[in-house]
């Protein structure tokens, strides 16, 4: 997969296809962008949705990776916001990204304070925080 401002791309699992007999085997890409994911979670009309998010693997130590993910997940949670067509009876909640990083100050709490901003300024309706980054290879130390 490939992460951009935009979206995500990955390899469409359900289409492969060759150029010529004698070529390697390409699979189409599909982009998934934060209003993409919104407006399938609003067709399935499930209960609690997540916003689109940027992951990191809590395992790397790129530092720079995990404060892009951490502003990306921001920025993208507005766009998932903005798509949300069924407010009324559908719960959007944000992922609180920031890696393994729990100090005071630190990128969870940045995310979070992010977050808590938006519905204290903005007025967005919050009804609840997935913590994500975890499960991602960490010790179960």
């Amino acid at each position: 997969s490939k992460v951009t401002e935009e979206g995500v791309s990955f390899e469409n699992p359900f289409t492969k296809h060759k150029s010529s007999p004698n070529e390697t085997l390409e699979k189409d890409m599909l982009l998934l962008r934060p209003e993409d994911s919104i407006r399938h979670q609003n067709h399935i009309s499930a209960n609690i949705i997540m916003a689109l998010d940027d992951v990191v693997s809590s395992v790397e130590v790129n530092d720079a990776r995990f404060q892009l993910a951490t502003a990306r997940t921001l920025r993208w949670y507005d766009r998932c916001y903005k798509a949300h067509a069924k407010a009324l009876t559908q719960n959007l909640f944000p992922i609180v990204q920031g890696g393994l990083d729990t100090q005071l100050g630190g990128l969870r709490e940045k995310c979070l304070a992010g977050f808590r901003h938006r519905a204290q300024e903005w007025k967005y309706k919050i009804p609840g925080y997935a913590i994500g980054g975890l499960a991602g290879g960490e010790s179960k130390d």
